[in-house]
């Protein structure tokens, strides 16, 4: 059977008396060689080389009939096939590729250099000490008994990026539809590395949005978030192959709300008057403070319902005030971490009832 580099023949031997065989090459006639016997090996060849002789028996008189052989034979292929590398970690990738059955050994070549950085005796090769997120190629070369054989086709593969790290603070400036989140790159180059940013109502909840950046912070906003919803986000970092690292939490902030909406009077007789406000999207959590003041909040200022009363109502009832008297009132919205919106006014005047002015 052909190897890499060589051909072994042999054929039946000629009757009759004669001195030994002349082999030529059955495609240009080029002479190959003597030999006594009905074998020979040609040799010489290149791997995935055609080969092909004719032999004659020969005698002082000069060569007998020839014979061709009648099958030509293909030495076998030193290529590799199957060129894979796998990121194993930040620093390492692990090349591998199909066996070769003429190989002894392997080349291992980077594509940036001419010299071989590793042979190996195996169909794989652990290549260390690299960068985080780095591209790196390798070619690799079949060492057999008939020499090196081709490069292979060059394979290139990513090193992998680390879990990002949450800044300090990681999540900030919130208003009541947005947020700033951000992390540092932990040694993942600027450019080539990705960033997966997710955000969800709970630290392991199904996300309500992911998006895919390359700077080290991104503001989140939009339609998914409401007002004093309390959010978690995370961020993965995304190699250059599109591998991705586990997330790093970068904890939870509560959205601010937003001021009470269309805040009027419902009711007002000689001694009471009745406030009533939408929430304007702020979530249930939402805390109320009503204020009022006959000066218009100059000097006189009366808290009629505190924070602390946990007042999550949108609407209330103000008594034991004067009459023939207007008042101003001042409602104000809070979310779960104690951030205040800006307040919602209207003002209101109390009826005689038939008796003098503020009794």
């Amino acid at each position: 059977p052909p190897n890499v580099s060589s051909v072994t023949w042999t054929w039946t031997a000629a009757p009759g008396i004669f001195d030994g065989y002349h082999i030529y090459s059955a495609t240009s006639g080029v002479f190959l060689g003597t030999s006594a016997a009905n074998a020979f090996q040609q040799i010489g060849l290149g791997p995935d080389t055609q080969a092909s002789i004719k032999v004659a028996a020969f005698s002082i008189a000069g060569d007998g009939p020839v014979s061709v052989s009648t099958t030509s034979l293909v030495t076998q292929s030193s290529e590799i096939s199957g060129l894979r590398g796998t990121a194993k970690s930040a620093s390492s990738i692990e090349w591998s590729w199909n066996s070769n059955q003429t190989a002894l050994a392997y080349n291992v070549y980077t594509t940036t250099g001419i010299n071989p950085i590793a042979q190996s005796a195996g169909n794989s090769f652990l290549l260390t000490g690299l960068s985080t997120n780095t591209r790196h190629g390798v070619y690799v070369q079949v060492v057999s008994a008939g020499g090196s054989g081709l490069l292979s086709a060059p394979a290139t593969t990513y090193t992998q990026a680390v879990i990002p790290l949450a800044a300090v603070p990681p999540l900030d400036r919130p208003s009541s539809g947005s947020f700033l989140a951000a992390w540092t790159d932990n040694t993942n180059p600027a450019g080539t590395t990705r960033y997966v940013l997710e955000v969800a109502t709970s630290p392991a909840g199904q996300p309500l949005t992911s998006s895919t950046v390359t700077v080290l912070q991104f503001g989140v906003s939009g339609s998914i978030l409401s007002p004093n919803v309390l959010y978690h986000a995370r961020v993965a970092a995304m190699n250059g192959d599109g591998l991705t690292t586990s997330f790093a939490p970068l904890g939870s902030t509560a959205t601010l709300t937003k001021e009470p909406a269309s805040l009027a009077v419902s009711f007002a007789d000689p001694s009471s008057i009745r406030l009533a406000w939408g929430d304007n999207g702020n979530s249930s959590l939402t805390t109320y403070q009503v204020l009022y003041s006959t000066d218009d909040f100059a000097a006189h200022v009366v808290t009629h319902t505190a924070f602390s009363a946990g007042l999550t109502d949108l609407g209330a009832s103000v008594a034991s005030l004067v009459t023939s008297t207007t008042y101003y009132f001042r409602v104000t919205a809070r979310n779960q971490f104690g951030r205040e919106s800006a307040h919602a006014s209207v003002q209101a005047y109390t009826s005689g009832g038939g008796g003098p002015p503020g009794t």
